[in-house]
């Protein structure tokens, strides 16, 4: 052998250690990136939902390990739900997919294969890039059933799509079903396909944050009543930068609603709402996602207190309601109903104001508050005949003064409405 021959082995058998020591580096720092970013997700469960996960019989290998996630995932004083989560992970040199059955426990039963009736436990199958640090999560429910007292519950293909990045704090979830039914001896309800969208660009604001709700078809049939049928619904929502504060934008959509197949209307709504304080608005959404009942007087009145504080702050702020776009078709009606106009809260009033308890209804506090305390318009159209009113342009003008409203000028009682005409209007959705 010459010696430029033993120069090239020696380079090739260099080269062949180098690749080798490589790639046993990257499967390794992998492994240990996926451990690591597992780690953090369990942190991040703990800190935001006060969900305690542990990894048990955790078992290490260079090409796959095999772990446990334990836990229990029900708020304190209710049903005890536990995860039991046997999972083996599989590393590459460039990513780490993991797979499984986990299997939902509620009193030591089965969630699904026990108590609804499914053939199975969920499937999730999951991939982690070492590089980029985006994760893909795909769970799959089994379809399953609940029986009791003449009363079935059913859902058919169920699937939950996560996406991140473990660098930049971002998350997509997707929720899709082919069909959720619910039925008694009086009632049948079945609504599918559908799907809700939520996508957050960072966890630590609500600035960009946008959701998408889509429904086929939900049908609701009544013995002796007939059937109520509602088509192409669409719900979108985002937060935005404001100049005061943040600010919400939604838009809501009917295609078609029939009854007994027979077309009823349709219609749109384009709603915002700006000057809202974010801060407020996630303390309180956050409170009540973790909220648990407590049977301590001072823990319960310290909630409430925090809750009230939360609420106080947040309409302090002087949020501004403006419908952009509102609209019913209907063959019923002579001709479309639209609204336009806005309302908003007196912050300085709020903060002058005693804070009411809110003890848990928070949202119903929010509306009642509002409505006490704003002032604005929205004038209607179409509304004329239906009112009995006398206005030559058909439109229809609606005064709200702290808490007062009047029609066309005249005052309306609001008990004669049936309460706060605000309670039922719809909120923001939120992360």
């Amino acid at each position: 052998m010459t010696s430029s021959s033993k120069k090239l082995g020696i380079t090739a058998l260099v080269v062949i250690v180098i690749v080798a020591a490589l790639y046993v580096f990257g499967m390794l720092y992998s492994r240990h990136l996926f451990f690591s970013h597992l780690d953090s997700v369990l942190d991040d469960l703990k800190q935001d939902q006060g969900i305690t996960l542990e990894k048990k019989e955790v078992s290490k290998g260079f090409f796959s390990s095999t772990f446990t996630l334990e836990g229990t995932l029900a708020a304190e004083g209710e049903s005890s739900m536990t995860l039991n989560a046997p999972l083996t992970a599989h590393h590459g040199i460039f990513s780490s997919s993991v797979d499984g059955h986990p299997a939902l426990l509620v009193e030591g039963k089965k969630l699904f294969s026990e108590i609804l009736q499914a053939d199975q436990e969920p499937m999730v199958d999951a991939n982690f890039s070492s590089l980029s640090g985006h994760y893909h999560v795909h769970i799959e429910l089994p379809d399953s059933r609940i029986d009791n007292n003449g009363n079935t519950a059913r859902t058919h293909d169920l699937r939950v799509n996560v996406d991140g990045n473990a660098n930049k704090n971002h998350i997509e979830s997707v929720l899709e079903w082919q069909q959720l039914s619910l039925k008694d001896l009086a009632n049948n309800i079945v609504i599918g396909p559908g799907s809700l969208r939520l996508n957050v660009p960072n966890r630590d604001t609500l600035v960009g944050t946008n959701t998408h709700f889509e429904l086929d078809n939900a049908t609701i049939h009544k013995v002796l009543l007939g059937s109520v049928e509602l088509k192409d619904l669409h719900y979108d929502d985002h937060y935005d930068k404001g100049d005061n504060g943040i600010d919400w934008h939604g838009e809501y959509h009917i295609g078609s609603v029939l009854h007994s197949d027979k077309e009823i209307g349709s219609g749109d709504v384009k709603l915002n709402i700006a000057n809202l304080d974010e801060q407020a608005l996630l303390s309180l959404v956050r409170r009540q996602a973790n909220a648990v009942d407590s049977d301590e007087d001072d823990e319960a009145r310290d909630t409430d207190a925090q809750r009230q504080r939360d609420i106080q702050r947040l309409l302090s702020n002087s949020p501004l309601l403006t419908i952009e776009h509102f609209e019913v078709k209907s063959p019923l009606l002579d001709k479309p109903i639209t609204a336009k106009g806005h309302l908003q809260v007196n912050g300085d009033k709020v903060n002058s104001a005693p804070q009411q308890p809110a003890n848990g209804r928070v949202f119903s506090v929010v509306a009642q508050q509002f409505a006490q305390y704003a002032t604005g318009h929205i004038t209607l159209t179409g509304l004329a005949n239906i009112l009995g009113g006398q206005s030559s342009n058909d439109n229809t003008e609606l005064e709200f003064k702290d808490g007062q409203l009047t029609i066309d000028g005249q005052p309306v009682d609001g008990s004669a409405l049936g309460g706060n005409p605000l309670d039922a209007a719809p909120l923001p959705s939120m992360p």
